[in-house]
């Protein structure tokens, strides 16, 4: 490469439409910062990553071929660019995946500016900037397509571009920013070059589901343009996305030319249906997890540390601040640089590339709010807001700006992270946070406990174990066994719930207590429950339970529960069912147990609230709905056949018959169920078949039904043994099941 201090004509520069909106007097100025360079036969442009890129070319004459470079393989030509065309180091971040080169095709000449000089120009006039940033991303862009079609679509033509150009728009999407919706037009095709997209369609209750996963390098839209049809789904991008939009007449010019690109939206499409048709789940997991401070200056760095330590036991971890990025792309304060321009897709670029080879990142936001910050919540799956749950529980000016975020990307989870300083102290005031703040879920993470960064790491990674204890009276004994076992194989458990009996049993683990805490607390407090009374409402008074679960549980919030927890109960008055995430624990359980006809359903605001039991005796689906992608084990105490130990008797026997045959001694006892096992067979009977048709449908990963059809419901006095029932009937297949390679 030879230079001389030639400079180009005004001539010149005026041809070139990066600069159109530059007068005579600035295209004066311009021309003086360039010098000529002359490039031999073959001779490579200097692209170089990072910093030291020094300089743009503007090509005076001959051709540059922009080429792909696979090892083993001659380069291949994507875009040949000509005389006004403008081309620098900038064109190797199109691509992280591949290699890339600029070379000149014969002898070329061309004027170089130094990126310096050009920034210091613009500066002056900045009426000229945006124009020529647009038209050095439309640059950009094309060679990213070039890439795209090469390698996805094996369409090599370095000139098609030449009548490509006005087919194509170039659309930039913002995170949570929707592409189109379900029933609009199908008129056109897209490309994603970069970011994410998402794909949802609407649900017979009126919701959504997800029903793919859009990634750079592949096409959306193509269903309803080649079948004349609207759109079968909603599209909306999950991370800052572009994407080449053709229109159909575009379209239909690459597939006349191109034919063999028909084939390889052919085998997408196929792969498609065949995800559709299989009824397979789409794999949305979170991978990019982004921790904000609820507060300016509360420093995040050793928390994340902690976490990625907790992440690794699920796959490889990369951790990321605003310094690592600037270290690892090669210019300082490109982290923090707010500018649009071809330089503000390098961190998207860069950051898809690390998904490709790590299972997990974590993205750190700066202390003070910075423009990383505001990438860090546009580039993640998963915002978690980090506070000391000693600092003040209002939001601050600083989460303000995640408020606002989270208006826009609304497909984004957001989880609420208490860090309580002092392990020992009770947790408590964590509705103060929530009440201020829209959150999907939140966690405690007591300081120096590592068991909670481990739960933490459970939860967002899809490896968390939770445990859902079905309803059943005194037969709900037996999940204590279930509990024993599970911590001898050193299954930890992360998020618990139940109904009725299973409630009570779930809550003492969210407490924190084992399965000998669990135990100890029945024999408390639930040996003695019954005082009965006239049976206008129900045959129990209900005090004595009232009176019990104060004991047991005091002013204990569900929110401030170390591991997550709720229960169910059903609304008599509205035939519905209620989750119970929040509020005092034992007005809950309270609702939870309130069998119809034996204790007094609650009323809340002129509604009667009764036993979760009547509709959800086993809630797997609601722990599906709320946990998402975890290891469900399931304990099932209502067994499919019960009131089996009978005699045949007459349908008009007496009840008086009856009792003289259970009290005379000379007598042979008639054999029944009691009315209250009766009652409580009837009151469930719905909700058990319920759990058969949920528990077939696979919902659970581990299901254990067990054998405690001989264990009467309403005897309350034998802890020990029927935990041991449930011990001797689970420890088998849960250790198996602890055994099984990843499950």
């Amino acid at each position: 490469m030879e230079a001389s201090n030639l400079n180009p004509s005004l001539a010149l520069l005026r041809q070139i439409p990066s600069f159109d909106n530059l007068d005579e007097t600035a295209l004066t100025e311009l021309r003086l910062l360039f010098n000529s360079v002359v490039f031999d036969d073959n001779e490579a442009l200097p692209i170089r990553r990072g910093q030291h890129e020094s300089h743009l070319y503007l090509i005076a004459s001959g051709t540059f071929d922009f080429n792909l470079l696979i090892p083993d393989m001659p380069k291949e030509i994507l875009i040949q660019f000509g005389q006004t065309d403008l081309v620098s180091g900038f064109l190797s971040h199109a691509s992280h995946r591949n290699q890339t080169s600029l070379t000149a095709a014969g002898k070329c000449t061309a004027f170089q500016v130094s990126w310096d000089d050009l920034n210091d120009f613009f500066e002056r006039y900045i009426v000229g900037a945006n124009h020529f940033n647009t038209a050095l991303e439309t640059t950009f862009h094309q060679a990213q397509l070039s890439i795209l079609f090469s390698t996805r679509f094996q369409i090599h033509d370095p000139k098609i571009f030449n009548y490509l150009s006005n087919e194509i728009e170039w659309q930039r999407l913002q995170n949570g920013e929707t592409l189109f919706r379900q029933g609009d037009p199908g008129d056109a095709i897209y490309l994603v070059l970069s970011g994410r997209l998402k794909s949802t369609v609407k649900t017979a209750d009126g919701g959504s589901k997800v029903s793919n996963i859009i990634n750079a390098g592949e096409v959306s839209g193509e269903v309803a343009l080649l079948t004349h049809s609207t759109r079968v789904a909603t599209v909306f991008a999950t991370r800052d996305s572009v994407v080449a939009r053709f229109s159909r007449h575009g379209f239909n010019k690459i597939a006349e030319k191109h034919p063999q690109a028909m084939f390889q939206i052919a085998k997408l499409l196929g792969q498609r249906l065949k995800l559709q048709t299989g009824n397979q789940a789409v794999h949305d997991l979170a991978k990019t997890y982004a921790l904000i401070p609820a507060h300016k200056g509360h420093c995040l760095n050793d928390f994340a540390t902690q976490l990625r330590d907790s992440l690794q036991e699920w796959g490889s971890i990369l951790l990321l601040t605003s310094e690592d990025i600037d270290k690892s792309l090669g210019i300082e304060g490109l982290a923090v640089d707010n500018s649009e321009n071809s330089r503000s897709s390098l961190i998207t670029q860069w950051l898809e590339h690390q998904e490709l080879i790590y299972d997990h990142i974590i993205l750190v936001a700066d202390c003070s709010w910075t423009n990383w910050n505001d990438k860090v919540l546009r580039h993640s799956d998963h915002i978690l807001i980090v506070a000391n749950s000693e600092a003040d529980c209002e939001p601050s000016e600083h989460e303000e700006k995640i408020i606002n975020a989270g208006r826009v990307a609304k497909h984004q989870k957001k989880s609420l992270v208490l860090i309580h300083p002092d392990a020992s102290r009770p947790i408590t005031g964590t509705r103060c946070w929530l009440d201020n703040r829209r959150v999907d879920d939140w966690c405690h993470i007591r300081q120096g406990l590592n068991s909670d960064m481990q739960r933490l790491g459970r939860l967002l990674t899809g490896n968390a174990n939770a445990l859902v204890l079905g309803g059943g009276g005194a037969r709900g004994y037996a999940h204590i066994g279930v509990i024993r076992a599970l911590e001898e194989n050193n299954i930890p458990i992360d998020k618990v719930c139940g109904t009725s009996i299973g409630a009570i049993i779930s809550s003492g683990l969210a407490i924190g207590y084992d399965s000998d805490g669990i135990s100890n607390l029945c024999k408390s407090h639930l040996h003695k429950l019954f005082d009965y009374t006239f049976p206008v409402l129900s045959l129990i008074r209900g005090r004595r339970i009232e009176y019990e679960l104060n004991a047991a549980f005091g002013e204990q919030l569900i929110e401030d529960l170390v591991i997550p927890f709720f229960c169910i109960s059903t609304n008599l008055t509205r035939a519905e069912q209620i989750v119970h995430t929040s509020g005092r624990l034992k007005d809950a359980l309270r609702c939870s147990m309130s069998l119809p006809a034996m204790i007094p359903p609650v009323c809340k605001d002129g509604d009667l609230i009764v036993d979760g039991g009547l509709l959800n005796n086993l809630p797997i689906d609601e722990m599906r709905r709320v946990a998402g992608d975890c290891n469900i084990i399931a304990s099932d105490i209502s067994p499919k056949l019960d009131l089996t130990n009978n005699e045949p008797f007459e349908s008009d026997i007496s009840g008086l018959r009856l009792f003289i045959s259970r009290i005379n001694p000379f007598q042979k006892s008639i054999k029944t169920p009691g009315i209250l096992h009766i009652l409580e067979r009837s009151i469930t009977v719905s909700a058990v078949n319920y759990g058969v048709q949920v528990q077939e449908q696979n919902m659970a990963n581990l299901y254990i039904e067990l054998p405690v059809e001989n264990v009467s419901t309403l005897d309350y006095s034998k802890v020990d043994q029927t935990a041991g029932l449930g011990y001797s009937a689970s420890i088998k297949k849960i250790k198996n099941w602890a055994d099984k390679p990843g499950k």
